[in-house]
Parts: C-alpha cells; sequence; structure tokens
C-alpha cells in the first residue's frame, strides 16, 4: 500500500512538530509509565523496579485501561474486570488466575504483587498483557511502554467525507492536466541588496507521468555572480557557468510508476561535459514512495498502517506516531467537520513549543458528491522565525515559505494553475546517464 503524497507532507509535518520540542534533560530521570503515547498519572508516588520488574499501584494501571477493579483485604486478592477478560491476582502469589470467553487459565508471572508503604504494587508487563495489552520497554529512557490498540482502534473515527475526496482526486489524476504557474525566489543580508530569481514552469501530468520545463527569467541570475565574486574567484569556466545561468532552462520528467526522475539542461551537459540535449537520470534516492500521488489508500488504512507500527522500545517515536494519529483524527474524521452551505469544513490548530499549525479543508459538495475542494495549511515557528503557507484545490497549488535569521532572509512564493488538456505528457527517454552525483555529491 503507498500513501498519498498529501498524506504523507501531513504526517511529515506532524513529526517535524515533535521534533521541536525541547529535549528534556537526563537528570533526575526515573521509571515512568507510558499509555498510548500519554505519561500514566501517578498519585503522590512513582514505578518501583524490583528484581528488574517494574511495578506500580494496581488502581493506576488497571483504571488506566478503563477496567473495573476491586479488592478483597480478607483475600489480599485484586479483580481487574474489562470486556470478556476477568483477572485476579493474590498479593504475594506470581500466579495470575485469568478468565476468558468462558475459559479459566492460570499465567505464571514470576514477579508476585506485594504491599509498599500502605499501597499494593502489581507487575505492570504481566497486569497489562492479561489485559490484551502490547508492553514494552525504552532502557534508554526507562520508560514502559503500553499499548492498548483495542482502546485505540476505538478512538481512530470514521472519515467517510476524506474517502470520497480520496475518490475524486483518483478521477482527477487520471485526466491529462496542463500545469502553469511560476515561483519567486528573494534573498537578502546585511551586505547585499534584495535579489530576486523567477521561476517559470510550464508541463503536463497525469497519474503515470510528468513533463516539466522550468525556465529562469533573463538577468535574474546576478546573485550568483555576486556570491562568486564575494567569496571566491571566477575562473573562465565559472564565467561560461553564470552566462549559462542567464537564460536557464531545466527539462524535468517524472516517472511516477517507478518514481524515477530524468533532468535535461544545458548547466548538467557543461558540467559534465556532454551534449545538450543529453538526460540525466537521477538515482540514488528513495523516490518512489515521496513522488508517487497514489491516491488509493484510505485515511482508515493509513491509520491502521501506523498503529501496526509503533515502536516498544523508543518512547519518543511512540509518542510522535501516536501523535500524528491524534492530529489525523482531530483534522479529517467526519466529526470534525461543519456543514456550511454546500461546503463541509475542518479547521484544526495546535501549538507545540512555540511551533504553531493550523489546517483547514473545505468540501464542495452537491448530490452528496464531492466536485470541489480546498486545503490549507501553514506553520509559523517563532523561535526560528519560519512561516509556511500551502493551499491547494483540484485546480491550482499555491505556496509562501518565508526563513528569517541575523544574517539572511529568504523568501519564496509561488502558484501553479491546473487545467484539463487532451496532451498527454511526454514519454520517458530512454537514452540518459546515470547521474546520481548532482544529488549525492
Amino acid at each position: 500500500m503507498k500513501l498519498g503524497r498529501w498524506w504523507k507532507i501531513l504526517l511529515l509535518l506532524s513529526v517535524f512538530l515533535l521534533l521541536a520540542a525541547p529535549v528534556m534533560a537526563e537528570e533526575n530521570k526515573q521509571i515512568s509509565i507510558q499509555l498510548n503515547g500519554k505519561p500514566l498519572a501517578l498519585t503522590d508516588t512513582t514505578p518501583l523496579l524490583v528484581e528488574g520488574r517494574v511495578f506500580v499501584p494496581f488502581r493506576a494501571v488497571f483504571e488506566g485501561l478503563e477496567a473495573a477493579v476491586s479488592y478483597d483485604a480478607e483475600k489480599k486478592q485484586i479483580t481487574a474486570s474489562r470486556g470478556d477478560r476477568n483477572l485476579i491476582m493474590t498479593i504475594g502469589n506470581p500466579t495470575i488466575k485469568l478468565h476468558l470467553n468462558g475459559v479459566d487459565a492460570v499465567v505464571n508471572s514470576d514477579a508476585p504483587s506485594f504491599i509498599y508503604n500502605g499501597r499494593t504494587y502489581v507487575p505492570v508487563r504481566f497486569a497489562a498483557q492479561a489485559l490484551d495489552c502490547q508492553v514494552g520497554w525504552d532502557a534508554a529512557r526507562e520508560v514502559v511502554i503500553i499499548l492498548d490498540k483495542a482502546q485505540l482502534a476505538a478512538t481512530t473515527g470514521e472519515y467517510q467525507l476524506i474517502d470520497e475526496l480520496q475518490i475524486y482526486n483518483q478521477k482527477i489524476a487520471q485526466k491529462n492536466r496542463a500545469l502553469e504557474g511560476n515561483f519567486t525566489l528573494q534573498l537578502a543580508d546585511r551586505v547585499n541588496p534584495l535579489k530576486i530569481v523567477k521561476f517559470n514552469l510550464k508541463g503536463v501530468t497525469n497519474s503515470h507521468r510528468e513533463d516539466i520545463k522550468i525556465s529562469v527569467e533573463p538577468d535574474t541570475m546576478s546573485l550568483a555572480h555576486d556570491l562568486l565574486k564575494e567569496y571566491g574567484t571566477i575562473t573562465s569556466q565559472g564565467e561560461k557557468l553564470l552566462q549559462t545561468m542567464e537564460d536557464l532552462e531545466l527539462n524535468l520528467r517524472v516517472d511516477k510508476e517507478s518514481g524515477e526522475i530524468y533532468l535535461k539542461s544545458e548547466i548538467l551537459a557543461l558540467l559534465d561535459d556532454k551534449e545538450i540535449d543529453s538526460w540525466y537520470k537521477i538515482s540514488g534516492l528513495e523516490l518512489t514512495d515521496i513522488l508517487l500521488a497514489n491516491q488509493e489508500a484510505k485515511i482508515s488504512e493509513i491509520i491502521d498502517a501506523l498503529l501496526k507500527n509503533i515502536s516498544l522500545t523508543d518512547s519518543v517515536a511512540a509518542a510522535s506516531l501516536l501523535d500524528s494519529v491524534d492530529m489525523l483524527r482531530e483534522a479529517y474524521s467526519d466529526e470534525k467537520f461543519v456543514r456550511q452551505d454546500n461546503c463541509y469544513v475542518s479547521e484544526f490548530s495546535d501549538v507545540e513549543n512555540g511551533v504553531s499549525l493550523a489546517l483547514k479543508t473545505t468540501l464542495a459538495v452537491n448530490n452528496q458528491q464531492i466536485e470541489g475542494y480546498t486545503s490549507e495549511m501553514t506553520i509559523t515557528d517563532e523561535k526560528s522565525f519560519c512561516e509556511y503557507l500551502e493551499r491547494q484545490g483540484e485546480d491550482f497549488f499555491m505556496l509562501e515559505v518565508d526563513l528569517k535569521n541575523e544574517k539572511i532572509r529568504t523568501k519564496l512564493q509561488g502558484r501553479i494553475e491546473y487545467k484539463d488538456t487532451t496532451e498527454a505528457p511526454a514519454e520517458i527517454p530512454q537514452k540518459y546517464t546515470a547521474a546520481e552525483y548532482f544529488i549525492l555529491n
């Protein structure tokens, strides 16, 4: 199953936001419990490590797992029930009695529960596993990781509207679509005045291939000339390269079925001492999943795939992935869409350590069928002075990025328009030169 490009960007974004959080110091590190990506609250106590086993007060773990709990002081027995599972633990006895689907069983835990400072402690691994949970251990951070898949599955939500959008996008992707647009790159520092580089794009795309020509408008490459003057000597080859860049044109073709990229440009040929019309195949990168615009995967399938790949040895990775699932649910589940006239609108926002994220999706509906959409993503990072805005629909894509620091400011903005065409993208080149070093070196 391949993930759609839109969903992949979204998931990568959520990971980026979580990585923006501060790294906690390792001082005064103590054992903690993580349940479904969140810290398990323990009142006035901490987990105990006894002979390599982690113990916690029984009510903390069982009530965290939404189990009904009772304690028989006379028999010194703890009973926990959830769904079709019922377990009994006796203080000082390493065995656990388990009743499941009308069948009784005994599980040997080799870690008997005990009373300490007036509280009854149970082995967290065996207690959670007896209630059908997965349990892991993050040794580097001393965190017990508990995953309650049943609880997670029950809260993932329904996604009928977004599934309909997926179907709508699949239909569009089957068409030949002409694209045309431009991007402007602005750069400035304390010494040099603002420099502007303009890029024009024109081409054709469909679900199989993409054929795009990218040109740089004349007299806009003075920035490169200034940089070479300031930081190095311009050789005769450098002057020739700069002259070529004044009228730079790049031909780009993408095989969406294999993820391979092909480039043709006079400057590449000059660098490689090849003929001007030579094609180069970019290799050395895992491009297939990045470039394929496959929209076949439903968001519920994406979430299921994520839940199956949660780490049981890395608590930070587990929390990040589960936060991604939460974000998808908060932004795209059916319950988050509100009907406004002939549209369904979903809005989501979050702030993490000075990084703010806002998502907005609008679905135009006619007779219960989606006939158009717009989506918007905004990221603002106050610490690094970064602003990112992306807006797209079936007929356009718009991007604005503004990066600022003490030395330089970089701003990129542009828009691409799409429309149906009878013209198909050009075929993938059959003759080419492998150009792995253009990317990797």
